[in-house]
């Protein structure tokens, strides 16, 4: 199932690949001199007409102090259909891997509604609701989810956090923070920060982030 679903997002990110703007974050720290997180986040975003398309994928990897502490990966393909200037309908997949937990494949197909909250020359905040199926190694189940997404962006400065809760027979978070400085129009530098909690586990990882803009 990883590999199919992997191929599927790759195969729609190429589709697009010729048009819009792809954004690449690349991310590292280093604990105590020998334990090392490193993170590498791609976006592309594509919109024609009142379609916007949006894919993503990331790694993360940790190494502590002589054994992998973490292996994920993530992948997201998503499409709004504007029905106006504040509304729209959306469809989403998203497939995500973790080698630690006993559920290591989690894969989820939804559809939904998403409003723009606000909208100003800096700020932009939108809301979506949409329900679905999750698909794990042992079962398949309906799933609700909720992402709120908050954009902050100046000449100088850009904010973003994106929080997605997903609810089943459980609730899982994932809420990625970034905050940057602009060195130029292509270059950010800043903090990239990802929280994750599941049935089995929660994860804080916190990076020192380079963003090109491609």
């Amino acid at each position: 199932m990883k590999k199919t679903l992997l191929t599927i997002l790759l195969a729609l990110c190429s589709a697009t690949a010729h048009a819009g703007t792809t954004k690449v974050n690349m991310g590292a720290s280093l604990i105590d001199a020998q334990d090392l997180t490193s993170n590498i986040n791609i976006e592309h975003i594509h919109e024609k007409d009142r379609v916007r398309q949006e894919y993503e994928f990331e790694h993360l990897y940790q190494h502590v102090t002589g054994k992998v502490g973490k292996n994920d990966f993530y992948g997201l393909a998503k499409a709004n259909y504007a029905l106006d200037k504040k509304n729209y309908v959306l469809g989403v997949v998203k497939y995500e891997y973790d080698h630690f937990l006993r559920n290591q494949h989690n894969a989820v197909a939804a559809v939904g509604y998403g409003h723009k909250i606000l909208r100003t020359d800096v700020l932009r905040v939108s809301n979506e609701l949409s329900a679905g199926v999750m698909r794990t190694d042992t079962d398949t189940k309906p799933v609700l989810r909720n992402s709120l997404w908050v954009r902050y962006d100046d000449k100088r400065y850009v904010f973003i956090n994106k929080m997605l809760v997903e609810y089943t027979d459980f609730a899982y978070v994932r809420n990625q923070t970034e905050l940057g400085y602009k060195v130029t129009n292509k270059v950010t530098f800043g903090l990239r920060h990802v929280y994750t909690r599941n049935t089995e586990r929660k994860s804080n990882v916190t990076l020192f982030n380079l963003g090109l803009t491609l």
